[in-house]
């Protein structure tokens, strides 16, 4: 107190913009668990569940505003029959004949459960007073960013000090020991390890056995018509008239995504990159090149090329010529809306 006196007291008092600047980043662990999200349809998600109470449900949110989720239906435990679940990254069913295992009440009570097995004094829970926003410039900002939440799996067992690799993941059908096909979480890693988690127990492959996975359909991204699907934790339904991404592309977003991982570019940064030297450019040789990268982003992430807007519509065009506008019309009800595109200043 004495001191605190003294500085206020001095002709020198202290300055905040006179001092460094810093900021910090904390590791938070959870688990990441089967949800369903109501958003104008159902939106299959990863709810994420952490160490100090925070759940993330497109929203970060403490228990209580998770609470009032369940209440407005915006997190729920079930589908109608009749109703199409959509998973991203994989494709979109018709629901029928499901059965489920949560009401709002025990699913609220599982993500406390979790909470008190990753924190079992339930300590320094945060407490985000009843909102999650704050006003800045009289515009009203999230307190939470977006999580970047990453699976991980410990490589080098040292209690507190274990050694741990981050990974990416994705949603795929797998076949597990019991027969049951469960929509499932497969987690890949830098050095070619492999998990594949949402199942009943785990299962641990490299990258070499994921391949006859894909081969012999034990991972999969179709159903067969009228076939159950099983998900760990939430319940089960039979899958009936929809679509699921194509199986050779999601095997090749895997492979990207490794690429990443080991510092390298994926296929859609690669046709970004000839992309934008088409534009600086526009030659046959680099129409033909934006064509073959193109061709090689797998189907359901050639949408990504462009903006929120324009999606792949202009490459389409650049490479597949104008009845790409017809296609668009067709598709939309509207006229094609993006002009004209270079077209190569050395011939057609």
């Amino acid at each position: 107190m004495k001191l605190l006196n003294a500085f206020s007291k001095s002709e020198d008092k202290i300055n905040p913009n006179s001092l460094t600047t810093i900021s910090r980043t904390q590791t938070v662990d959870g688990f990441s668990i089967p949800g369903i999200i109501l958003n104008d349809q159902y939106y299959f998600t990863d709810i994420q569940v952490y160490h100090d109470g925070l759940v993330y449900c497109w929203d970060m949110l403490d228990l209580d505003l998770f609470k009032s989720k369940l209440a407005s239906d915006w997190v729920v435990t079930s589908i109608p029959n009749g109703k199409q679940i959509s998973v991203h990254g994989l494709g979109s069913w018709i629901v029928r004949e499901g059965e489920w295992v949560h009401d709002k009440n025990s699913f609220y009570q599982y993500i406390y459960t979790l909470i008190e097995t990753l924190n079992p004094k339930l300590e320094n829970l945060y407490n985000c007073h009843g909102t999650t926003t704050k006003k800045i410039n009289n515009v009203n900002v999230s307190v939470f960013p977006v999580p970047n939440a990453q699976p991980y799996y410990i490589t080098k067992e040292m209690g507190y000090f274990s050694e741990r690799e981050s990974g990416s993941g994705f949603n795929v059908f797998f076949r597990a020991d019991d027969a049951k096909l469960y929509l499932a979480n497969l987690s890949i890693y830098q050095n070619g390890h492999v998990e594949i988690t949402h199942i009943p127990q785990k299962r641990v492959f490299d990258l070499l056995q994921i391949q006859k996975l894909f081969d012999n359909q034990i991972i999969k991204t179709s159903v067969a018509p009228g076939e159950r699907i099983y998900i760990v934790g939430l319940g089960s339904f039979f899958a009936t008239e929809g679509h699921g991404v194509d199986i050779e592309s999601k095997y090749n977003e895997i492979l990207d995504k490794y690429a990443v991982l080991n510092g390298e570019e994926d296929s859609l940064y690669k046709c970004r990159k000839v992309f934008t030297e088409y534009n600086g450019n526009p030659t046959i040789a680099l129409r033909d090149k934006l064509k073959e990268a193109y061709e090689r982003i797998p189907k359901h992430n050639r949408m990504y090329i462009g903006d929120m807007d324009t999606k792949d519509a202009i490459v389409r065009l650049i490479i597949y010529g104008e009845k790409e506008k017809k296609i668009w019309e067709a598709k939309y009800g509207y006229k094609f809306p993006y002009g004209d595109v270079p077209k190569p200043i050395d011939g057609n």
